[in-house]
């Protein structure tokens, strides 16, 4: 049996409030650039400059949960285009603030049985319990159905 637990977990943390943050961002992208130019014309560099610093914050977390919406979404086309269901049983539980990290070991026909650190927002998870995963053979990415 593997235990390196390297594989993957799809994820799905990120959708409605990353897309409302990311429409936020670009609404900003759009009307902060003038807002910019207005202070530098008017002749208040130090406003301007901050108007500036906090646009670059902004674009650089919308960068950042741009890339992670866009991974999402290919984890799950790629369970949905060659994931095969399968069974995991839990190990371990770990409770954090806001979710449950857990050890599954997964079962599903034609794979050896592997461990993999998952990461649970919802529901409670108790160690022993069973849950229904889906698994990508080629590479071992999972998500919890």
């Amino acid at each position: 049996m593997a235990n390196a637990r390297s594989e993957r977990q799809a994820s799905d943390d990120l959708h409605r409030v990353a897309f409302i943050f990311l429409l936020s961002c670009a609404i900003g992208a759009l009307v902060v650039p003038g807002i910019l130019v207005y202070h530098l014309v008017t002749g208040d560099p130090e406003e301007a400059g901050a108007w500036g610093f906090g646009s670059l914050t902004c674009l650089f977390i919308a960068f950042m949960l741009g890339s992670g919406l866009i991974n999402s979404s290919r984890d799950n086309r790629q369970l949905r285009a060659s994931g095969v269901p399968g069974t995991a049983k839990v190990l371990s539980v770990e409770p954090r603030e806001d979710s449950v990290a857990a050890v599954l070991r997964i079962q599903v026909d034609g794979l050896e049985v592997f461990e993999a650190d998952a990461v649970f927002s919802w529901g409670n998870v108790r160690v022993g319990a069973q849950v229904d995963v889906v698994v990508d053979p080629s590479d071992r990415l999972f998500a919890v159905a």
